[in-house]
């Protein structure tokens, strides 16, 4: 068995989870692209026991489906400082 150095990962979303790009439609709905591999890492992950979450400033029913779609454990949405939920949680 394999010593555990991480007791989770938690990202940011936007140029994390994503290329950082911006895209909206006609009718100005914001698009994201994800790519594929990243659920790979969280698979990876979980298999050695290490949660993955999401911490981000937004709060958007994209940044919910990609929680439930690549299966994220844990996420704080609509955070602008992104070191209080840490604290408080005593993650670090």
């Amino acid at each position: 068995m394999m010593n555990k150095i991480l007791k989770s990962i938690l990202t940011d979303i936007d140029g994390v989870w994503t290329d950082g790009g911006m895209c909206y439609d006609e009718a100005n709905v914001e698009l994201k692209k994800f790519n594929t591999y990243d659920s790979t890492g969280v698979l990876f992950a979980h298999h050695e026991g290490i949660p993955v979450g999401i911490i981000t400033g937004e709060h958007t029913a994209i940044v919910q489906g990609c929680v439930k779609i690549i299966n994220i454990d844990f996420v704080y949405v609509g955070v602008k400082d992104k070191l209080k939920p840490l604290v408080n949680y005593a993650i670090i």
